[in-house]
């Protein structure tokens, strides 16, 4: 139930498995590169354990969260330094993190989530999502700001975008993006968009969409003709409306979205 993703440095992907807590397995000692989920089968550790010294973890809790780390050093105190893999958010982030010396799975769990989180936080108030897309059965293709890319493989380089695709080979998406910055408000100012596709002849509608917040930038119920224009206003995003800001198209249409403002001190959250 348990795979590896298509980077080599994510161990561990979301699968089947649902547990009602944070649960604490022992891999033993080996190194991380090693471990293969689909032969994973060891017993899960208690609530309260001691970590060992150069062994490796997996910890799953509820809700498709799986992280795997292993203890590097361990500092009078209890305090372990732990070289962190984990997927979470919008996806895989990997990393150290000293945690605070508990052993429990679900605070541990937590503390990698925090980390994992802010090796994702956009580094600037800036967003570029694209799509292309053919033909998914009909199925909307939706790409968000928070990585997310619904049906289209997810490309590691930006897209040409010059028109739609020819082929269901040339089909994909590419998203620059990630979380708002704990504490920050990330104000967009300025959309700037292209949706290509008016010299397809076709009977099918083709639903088009820019969402940001709960604005919609463009919402066609059937792209006639092409869209080239720039958007521009105030939307505040928190923390946690990442996946607002989207794209969607269903039908031979190429899409290519840049969105743009600044980041200012969120008013409700006090500072630490």
């Amino acid at each position: 139930p348990m795979r590896r993703g298509p980077n080599p440095d994510i161990m561990i992907q979301a699968g089947h498995l649902r547990f009602g807590r944070a649960t604490l397995y022992p891999l033993g000692e080996v190194s991380i590169e090693a471990i293969d989920g689909e032969s994973l089968d060891v017993e899960p550790l208690g609530d309260r354990c001691q970590l060992e010294l150069g062994h490796c973890y997996l910890l799953v809790q509820p809700f498709r969260r799986y992280a795997i780390f292993r203890v590097d050093a361990v500092a009078p105190g209890g305090t372990h330094t732990l070289d962190w893999y984990s997927e979470n958010y919008c996806g895989q982030a990997a990393g150290s993190h000293r945690s605070t010396g508990e052993n429990d799975p679900g605070l541990l769990m937590d503390q990698l989530k925090r980390a994992a989180r802010k090796r994702l936080e956009l580094k600037q108030p800036f967003a570029h999502l694209q799509l292309q897309v053919q033909s998914q059965g009909g199925n909307p293709c939706v790409v968000s700001m928070a990585g997310k890319s619904r049906y289209l493989q997810l490309a590691a380089d930006p897209l040409a975008v010059v028109g739609v695709p020819q082929s269901r080979g040339e089909e994909a998406a590419y998203c620059e993006g990630g979380l708002v910055p704990e504490g920050m408000v990330f104000v967009v100012e300025r959309v700037e968009y292209r949706v290509l596709g008016s010299n397809v002849e076709t009977k099918r509608k083709r639903p088009v969409g820019i969402r940001v917040g709960n604005t919609h930038i463009v919402k066609e119920s059937n792209l006639t003709e092409d869209l080239h224009s720039v958007w521009t206003g105030q939307v505040e995003l928190r923390p946690g409306n990442e996946n607002s800001v989207s794209i969607e198209g269903t039908y031979n249409v190429a899409m290519d979205v840049k969105i743009s403002g600044q980041f200012i001190p969120d008013p409700g959250v006090r500072a630490r």
